[in-house]
């Protein structure tokens, strides 16, 4: 899997911008309004990232699939969320956003008027252990071979059909083959592994022993997705700790886990030779 994870950035928060804090946050898939995902949760997403975490100084990771580009045009997704696109200006404006792609947004690669760059991954150096943020459908055949055939069918044949999304979201075995992968990857090399693209939120891997391990090694994190019935799910992370956090769609934000990286970091194999 390592070389779908080229053309990476790298992030030091010794050196950071900002606060030193930044927010992992994915799946949004922004529509064109009709039968889009992301209209439950639109405006509190709008708000808590400008009225929270660009205020306080945050960096913003968006971890792939923000664009919903299997089924609308960049176009028609950018004049619908026009006022989310302002927020993510304010985060680049400061050189605070950083963009990794996913399988519903790579396209996103042939947009030469694109206004952010974008990265296949984000390895973020804190002094402790080095944290990988992709979006995790690296490890899959049929996203990173066959995946242009797949949106031709989602927008041409699904879409019209009102059906939503095909994805590992929707499957429990390829949720599991997405999460084992990263977990294996994340093990092999000695460190965090953050991936979305499943939509199931994870905290150290450890909601069950998935992965052949009697107890899970605490090194792989999901984000979840913006686009929960009741809210948002999100990864909080600074030079020192790492939490999964809720947004609820009223405003309000509770954190469900936190942990010392110092912490993870013993627990985990030495680095490989």
């Amino acid at each position: 899997m390592s070389k779908f994870l080229e053309n990476g950035a790298t992030l030091d928060l010794r050196k950071g911008k900002g606060n030193g804090k930044l927010l992992i946050i994915s799946d949004f898939h922004m529509g064109s309004g009709r039968r889009d995902d992301f209209r439950n949760n639109g405006e509190i997403a709008v708000r808590m990232l400008e009225k929270y975490y660009f205020k306080k100084g945050w960096t913003l990771i968006l971890n792939g699939d923000i664009e919903e580009l299997a089924k609308n045009s960049l176009s028609d997704i950018q004049r619908e969320w026009a006022d989310m696109y302002r927020v993510f200006d304010l985060f680049s404006s400061v050189g605070r956003l950083y963009k990794t792609l996913g399988n519903h947004d790579e396209g996103l690669i042939f947009e030469k008027d694109y206004p952010y760059p974008l990265y296949n991954s984000v390895c973020i150096e804190t002094g402790i252990i080095p944290i990988y943020v992709y979006h995790g459908h690296q490890s899959s055949v049929i996203y990173t071979v066959f995946n242009s055939m797949l949106k031709f069918c989602q927008r041409y044949f699904l879409k019209p059909m009102g059906i939503r999304n095909i994805s590992s979201a929707r499957s429990p075995r390829r949720r599991f083959k997405v999460e084992r992968h990263a977990y294996n990857f994340s093990i092999a090399n000695n460190c965090i592994s953050v991936i979305g693209h499943t939509h199931r939120a994870l905290f150290e891997g450890r909601k069950q022993s998935l992965y052949g391990d009697v107890l899970p090694l605490p090194c792989l994190f999901n984000s979840g997705s913006a686009i929960g019935k009741k809210g948002i799910h999100a990864i909080e992370l600074d030079k020192e700790t790492i939490a999964l956090v809720y947004w609820f769609a009223k405003g309000s934000k509770v954190t469900l886990n936190k942990e010392r990286l110092d912490y993870i970091s013993s627990k985990l194999p030495s680095s490989p030779p």
